[in-house]
């Protein structure tokens, strides 16, 4: 049965959503495979668009903030001090159209797009208007500016949201087209 996804663009805003992140590189530990880990959101600050660095720091945090998380958030692993201690910006994108609030990338829905700066003069990645782009499928992020798999890449055409591309993707079990700025499973 085909479904159909019409895309909408993601713009960054000049606002991030701030956490406090605990983890370890442990494989194989009880709760997941690579690490135990543990995040607290702090809230949102003014993140201008000039800082372009996810991660970068806008307000201090010192390893004695009682905000920290102190076990991990799966199997009640208890952090050590020796284990990993992340502060965290993440950009949030609003809706170029105007429907919808603040999101994270990494909380977008399914027909989402957005232009990744960061990815600009990568080996292997091209686009049409200098702007690497991302549509996040049934199946994850495709990076339609990327290279793909089979070495051949693939040719987009419009503009975002309503962009089409050519050839047809398959991203884990998902398999489908955008023609028009709408995703089409196969």
């Amino acid at each position: 049965m085909t479904q159909e996804t019409l895309c909408f663009l993601l713009e960054p805003s000049e606002v991030a959503e701030v956490s406090l992140r605990r983890f370890t590189y442990v494989n194989g530990t009880p709760c997941t495979t690579w690490g135990h880990n543990a995040t607290v959101a702090l809230g949102q600050v003014e993140y201008p668009l000039s800082n372009d660095l996810e991660g970068d720091s806008t307000i201090l945090v010192d390893r004695t903030d009682p905000r920290w998380p102190i076990a991990c958030e799966h199997c009640g692993y208890s952090f050590l001090d020796t284990d990993e201690w992340q502060r965290n910006n993440h950009r949030m994108y609003r809706r170029a159209d105007g429907t919808g609030g603040l999101t994270v990338l990494g909380q977008a829905p399914v027909g989402s797009m957005w232009y990744a700066s960061w990815l600009k003069g990568l080996q292997g990645f091209r686009s049409p208007d200098g702007n690497i782009l991302i549509v996040r499928t049934p199946g994850g992020d495709w990076v339609v500016d990327g290279p793909s798999t089979n070495g051949g890449g693939w040719t987009r055409t419009g503009t975002a949201p309503n962009v089409s591309v050519t050839p047809s993707i398959v991203i884990g079990s998902y398999h489908g087209f955008l023609t028009g700025g709408v995703l089409r499973s196969v």
